[in-house]
């Protein structure tokens, strides 16, 4: 397949990803929704519902929180502390609590109905909790074929990266806190799954935590020698700095060009929407730049060039 094919097709599935993001009019845009926690808002805003007020904006937008909040939207303070009194005063219909943050539900529940987006389970693994979450929230919302619409576009871009002829060498899926520590995902995160759903190997095999991630030091990274790391997230220009001097990095090879590789953040708690947006840059990650220079390979039946390496290498 030539490149102006593998084009249409990788902007087909880019476009199947994201139009399940904008909804379609109805009679939920009308209602005045609040969103406590990013994952919430995350829900909302990938159904197609803009919510009236969300808690910290400017940290969801940090965290990577995808689609983009609208700058209509009224910041209510914390999760952990909403400003009740503003959160009344806007007098929402409904108010979206993340699983994660019942703890307040019966304060707010005395200023609207409240109800549940659920984003893990024990019982289920990460991703089809997810997907069942975003389900039966868009199914309560009237949104129900937007919901179902996001979580087949994902499992259709898994499916196509699944096929890629490309180096499938393990990787650290990881985001760094400071120049010492990192989060690590594990194959029990949202982020794992998805990873090794693609047919791609997670290099970290030790325990993590019930979130399946666990927070590390470099030096716990070198169980795999030769494994690649995939930083999820931008590094800033001082922790490249205390990276470049650190001689644990150094001596795990990770400064040596191409080891490293980072996309744009991804909310890693935010269910379906993160994974459908991890998938989403995925594509472009075996999509970039280098494709270009390093040639094509084909993938299976389908017969889809794709690059060997990811864009975005972190020069350190």
């Amino acid at each position: 397949m030539g490149l102006v094919a593998r084009r249409t097709f990788l902007a087909g599935v880019a476009c199947a990803l994201a139009q399940p993001a904008l909804g379609r009019p109805s009679a939920e845009t009308s209602r005045r929704i609040a969103a406590i926690g990013y994952e919430a808002a995350q829900s909302l805003m990938t159904l197609g519902l803009t919510p009236v007020a969300a808690t910290n904006p400017e940290g969801y937008a940090e965290w990577g929180g995808y689609p983009v909040l609208s700058a209509t939207v009224t910041d209510v303070g914390l999760r952990t502390e909403p400003n009740l009194e503003l959160l009344q005063a806007l007098a929402p219909d409904l108010i979206l609590v993340a699983d994660g943050d019942l703890w307040n539900q019966d304060v707010l529940a005395r200023i609207a109905p409240t109800l549940t987006v659920r984003i893990f389970s024990n019982e289920k693994s990460a991703l089809a909790a997810a997907d069942q979450g975003l389900i039966e929230l868009g199914t309560r919302l009237g949104r129900g074929a937007t919901a179902r619409a996001v979580v087949a576009a994902r499992s259709r871009a898994m499916h196509a990266l699944a096929k890629a002829d490309v180096d499938r060498r393990p990787t650290f899926l990881v985001t760094f806190i400071d120049g010492l520590h990192l989060y690590v995902y594990g194959d029990r995160s949202l982020f794992g799954e998805v990873w090794t759903g693609c047919g791609f190997a997670n290099a970290w095999t030790r325990p993590t935590n019930s979130w399946g991630f666990a927070i590390v030091g470099i030096q716990d990274l070198a169980d795999v020698p030769d494994a690649w790391l995939l930083h999820i997230g931008r590094f800033g220009g001082p922790l490249k700095r205390a990276l470049a001097q650190d001689p644990v990095w150094a001596a795990l090879g990770f400064s040596d060009p191409g080891r490293v590789v980072e996309i744009p953040p991804v909310l890693p708690f935010g269910g379906a929407p993160s994974a459908h947006r991890f998938a989403d840059l995925l594509l472009q990650f075996f999509d970039g730049p280098l494709g270009q220079e390093n040639g094509s390979t084909r993938r299976g039946s389908l017969d889809i060039s794709l690059p060997f390496r990811a864009p975005w290498p972190i020069d350190l």
